[in-house]
């Protein structure tokens, strides 16, 4: 670890002043005397206490934050802080947006009320919801509506922690504001009892927000002013809350589905992954080279992720004319390397502080709906800024061959060796390394160890590696622990499977080739499969999104520091909870199963990509379907059961030689049928659309009795299996299956009913009927013919049903409808 930075650079100076400008909350919190001080002097005494010399020029942001310049007699009137603790407390004020500070008194503040859910601030939500402070890589923190108690202890013990890891860090404002997500993520800011609207914000989100308003001000003042520094400033000009000093950058990358399930036949699992990730990697790359030409840090990102990014800057002419100037450079690289195929639109929106404190008739909402209204105009003008002649020169051949995937022309020599150009075999191996990769270095200096080298863009390197490498910039994939101080977080949906879906030897010990260990094909999968042998893909995303963010908040509450909340959260359980819901590791959940009534057990299934606010997914066609009930599932519990916030989602299910980019497809045509839906909220298999409580009703009313009466047994059961041929049990890691057993252990044929062979007549007949039902519920026709044909063949299948009583439960269910609903039923 580098030595700490320097505080004399006013930059980081204002940043790290701006992120713990509110420290002292949490101490206040952690104190067992917590109304002897404000927590302005509770942060001062902490930081000038923790961190000594270091600490000293930080601990007057804490004090100061609430300056308004009448405090000036208790500082040096010659001190050069002056300005700069004036400027953080603007911002400080700009962040609280919705709550303009007043002054303070302790007696009115509850200072362990929990963190409200952001969710349950929507205007039509009902109930609050709660959650419990603790560390974000805790893993999965459902709110709760009651029972949320926090003590002392709590905020003690999550201090103690942070104060641990700050001080091993280098105190650059990006590592800080990692430690600060790790930590303080489900911290109230504000815990004011006449206000507990405001109790929704964590502390994070609020710190950041500060830094980022900060930066862009500094940045505005200097840059307009002409001035070398923010001690030439005059202080009146820090406090203007009427003039234009901010700006809203929006980055959309168009091309992704179709650039995504450009995979080609050969290979298609590893492309999907490979360029799910460079569309990851692109994204954040973009981010990177924006925050370094406007002089920003992290912080000021206010959203990335699903294809699109914001970037809270300064709104002056020359920053505005830089980002333009690097985005078209960056589509001039784009358009080389891919022909279109892949294309930045962005859209610029300027506000002043007026908007930010709720004043007027302008919300920070209404920005970014201006800001959607110019990038769609936009959207119809790419390649505008492109030479014609570039763009309609005719494009030279280097021969008569094509690459398999993109259709690009290829020479001789590339075509007989892999049959793809450069670019899509380059693609190919990143699909082989990704899993692997721990961290991702950008252009890095040259080192011992690393995975794989990749071109991103225009001669852009980025390494994989397993190890954290010096280079410009650096992100570490799902970090834990200590790992937060190499680089800046990258939390990303990346459930890999079973681990005998790779081959998992640790190439790099033996002295092996890295590019040995590679994912394997769907095809080559060794699932374990229930029933019959299939696979399937899935995609799901959030209902209405974009209503939410521009209309879902009431207009008086709408903040930046709470919109960031918002996406942050959303983001959250997509990136950062779905691995969890798929390996199972999610202990206070019991998993959805119509098969196995045991322990949580890891899902068989790939992750290909999860994040913004959607993900696709490809496995065992039992697991992927019980997967998406526990997506839904889990995100009802995150945004608070009975908060109007949906999932919808489709399933395609074929063989598993079936084309991987056509099942995803599929399964994308499937999830527009649920998003037809009245009131969305639904899953669609076989092309059969129904609200999940429906599929719900159907799996426990129908599908777990009829499992039951067939297999004549109450359960299944998990066991063990080795990965690998050759190795022992303890050389191998522990991966489970599902089998059905009977009382002894022993295997039941599924095709075996009470030792009776089951006739494929006795399902077919079942979705004979349950067609002819749907026939005359079309017609608006009522019939008893499916009920006479339902009879008759439940009497000469007697012996084959355990439950004498099944025939009068399917009639009572037919009662609420579902009868016609057996066909979807059956074929699962």
């Amino acid at each position: 670890m580098q030595g700490k930075v320097n505080l004399g650079d006013e930059r980081i100076r204002i940043a790290l002043g701006a992120l713990l400008h509110d420290i002292g909350k949490v101490v206040q919190r952690a104190s067992e005397n917590p109304k002897e001080k404000t927590h302005q002097e509770f942060g001062h005494d902490y930081l000038l206490e923790r961190f000594n010399e270091f600490g000293k020029e930080l601990a007057l942001f804490a004090k100061y934050h609430h300056f308004t310049g009448k405090e000036k007699s208790e500082l040096d009137v010659r001190s050069r802080y002056e300005k700069d603790l004036r400027l953080v407390a603007v911002a400080d004020n700009y962040s609280a947006g919705e709550r303009e500070y007043r002054k303070e008194k302790e007696q009115e503040f509850d200072l362990y009320t929990p963190l409200k859910s952001v969710f349950s601030t929507l205007e039509e939500s009902n109930a609050a919801f709660y959650f419990p402070p603790r560390r974000l890589s805790e893993g999965p923190n459902f709110p709760k509506t009651l029972g949320v108690k926090v003590q002392r202890e709590d905020y003690y013990t999550l201090l103690e922690e942070f104060t641990l890891a700050i001080n091993k860090s280098d105190f650059h404002p990006n590592t800080v504001l990692n430690l600060m997500e790790e930590f303080f993520s489900f911290v109230p800011s504000h815990t004011l009892i006449k206000d507990e609207i405001s109790t929704d914000i964590s502390l994070f989100d609020h710190s950041k927000t500060t830094c980022a308003i900060a930066l862009a001000l500094y940045n505005y003042l200097i840059e307009t002013s002409g001035k070398r520094g923010i001690v030439d400033v005059e202080i009146s000009e820090i406090d203007n809350p009427k003039d234009n000093y901010f700006a809203l950058l929006l980055v959309d990358i168009s091309g992704i589905q179709s650039f995504i399930y450009t995979v080609g036949t050969r290979g298609s699992l590893k492309m999907l992954r490979a360029r799910s990730f460079y569309i990851e990697m692109l994204l954040n790359f973009v981010a990177k080279r924006l925050l370094k030409e406007l002089n920003l840090f992290d912080s000021n990102v206010v959203f990335l992720g699903g294809g699109n990014l914001t970037i809270l800057f300064q709104n002056t002419e020359n920053a505005k004319k830089r980002v333009e100037k690097l985005l078209e450079e960056i589509n001039g690289e784009l358009w080389k390397e891919h022909r279109g195929r892949l294309w930045l639109n962005y859209a610029l929106e300027e506000f002043s502080g007026e908007v930010l404190l709720c004043r007027g008739d302008v919300r920070i909402s209404d920005v970014i709906s201006r800001l959607h209204e110019k990038l769609n105009v936009k959207k119809f003008k790419k390649f505008s800024t492109l030479d014609p002649k570039e763009v309609f020169a005719p494009i030279e051949s280097s021969g008569i061959y094509e690459c398999e995937v993109c259709g690009e022309d290829i020479s001789r020599e590339e075509f007989e060796e892999s049959r793809r150009c450069k670019k899509c075999n380059d693609l190919t191996d990143l699909g082989k390394y990704v899993h692997r990769a721990k961290y991702i270095a950008y252009n890095p200096k040259p080192s011992g160890k690393f995975y794989f080298e990749f071109d991103l863009l225009g001669g852009e390197k980025l390494v994989l590696s397993d190890e954290p490498i010096e280079s410009e910039f650096i992100w570490v994939i799902n970090p834990e622990g200590e790992q937060l101080h190499f680089g800046t977080p990258l939390y990303c949906g990346n459930y890999p499977g079973f681990s005998r879906i790779f081959k998992m030897e640790e190439s790099l010990e033996a002295g092996e080739n890295p590019k040995e260990v590679s994912i394997k094909e769907i095809s080559d999968l060794e699932f374990h499969y229930v029933g019959s042998e299939l696979i399937a893909a899935l995609k799901m995303d959030v209902d209405d999104l974009g209503y939410l963010f521009s209309r879902g908040l009431p207009k008086i509450s709408v903040s930046l520091s709470r919109l960031s909340n918002l996406s942050r959260f959303i983001n959250l359980f997509f990136k950062h909870y779905v691995n969890r819901i798929a390996s199972g590791s999610v202990s206070e959940y019991k998993q959805f199963s119509v098969l196995y009534e045991g322990e949580n057990y890891p899902r068989e299934l790939v992750i290909v990509y999860a994040g913004g606010d959607d993900l696709f997914a490809v496995g065992t066609w039992h697991d992927i379907i019980e997967f998406s009930f526990d997506v839904r599932e889990m995100f009802k519990r995150f945004v608070g059961d009975g908060i109007p916030i949906t999932l919808s989602g489709g399933i395609s299910i074929n063989h598993p030689k079936f084309p991987v980019q056509v099942l995803a497809e599929n399964a994308d045509e499937e999830e527009k049928m649920s998003k037809s839906q009245i009131g969305k909220n639904s899953l669609t298999i076989w092309s059969r659309s129904m609200y999940w409580e429906e599929w719900k009703d159907i799996a426990y009313n129908f599908i777990k009795p009829l499992i039951r009466d067939f297999y004549n047994t109450p359960s299944f059961s998990i066991s063990e299996v080795k990965i690998c041929e050759g190795q022992s049990k303890e050389e191998s890691e522990k991966i489970f299956r599902v089998r059905c057993v009977d009382e002894s252990g022993a295997s039941l044929s599924p095709k075996k009913i009470n030792g009776v062979e089951l006739p494929r007549r006795f399902i077919y007949k079942l979705l004979e009927i349950s067609t002819l039902t749907e026939k005359f519920e079309k017609e608006g026709k009522f019939s008893l013919k499916p009920y006479s044909a339902l009879a008759y063949l439940f009497g000469r299948s007697e012996k084959i049903l355990r439950d004498k009583n099944y025939l009068l439960q399917l009639l009572d269910i037919n009662k609420k409808g579902f009868l016609v609903k057996i066909k979807p039923a059956l074929m699962w």
